[in-house]
């Protein structure tokens, strides 16, 4: 029987999934660019939960990464892998489940991406990662940081509205 239930719900479900390298089919799509941002949502796709706020960048970020393969590059054997801006995590998470054995540093200072970070480092279950609420900036100390939560989040100038001061590292 559930099998029989679960042909039945793939059928018809069909025209609504996108193509199998990303996982986001139609209906998806259509809930991901209209539901408002601000509130923490979860999601599952490719075997993996992700936990977000802003679901159009979601959406965007997921899209590139997995659907594009814009991380599609041959790396060697246990690559070492630094994750500059690492936001919530797609990429770090993908990077991760394409090469097991890589060991990798991902850098994010914004409070709640890095929170979101966390917590879908956390619930992958993926070792070998090392998350660093820090910026990667040109010299070691502390600098001025937009508070945008989302994938805009930069460096700004001092005195700039909506920062705060935020560590940052020389990546050598």
């Amino acid at each position: 029987a559930s099998n029989l239930f679960r042909g039945l719900k793939d059928r018809l479900l069909s025209p609504f999934r996108g193509n199998a390298s990303d996982d986001v089919g139609w209906f998806m799509e259509k809930w991901l660019k209209h539901i408002p941002a601000g509130r923490e949502r979860t999601i599952r796709l490719n075997g993996m939960g992700f936990t977000f706020r802003n679901p159009s960048e979601f959406l965007h970020t997921y899209r590139e990464i997995y659907g594009n393969g814009i991380y599609d590059i041959p790396l060697g054997p246990s690559p070492f892998i630094v994750d500059c801006g690492a936001n919530i995590g797609i990429s770090t998470l993908y990077l991760k489940k394409m090469h097991p054995d890589a060991e990798i540093v991902a850098f994010e200072p914004d409070e709640t991406n890095f929170t979101l970070l966390e917590k879908n480092v956390r619930e992958s279950g993926f070792q070998g990662i090392t998350l660093r609420k820090e910026a990667v900036w040109k010299e070691e100390g502390t600098i001025e940081f937009s508070l945008d939560a989302n994938m805009g989040s930069r460096i700004e100038e001092p005195g700039g509205s909506q920062t705060r001061k935020v560590s940052c590292v020389r990546l050598k």
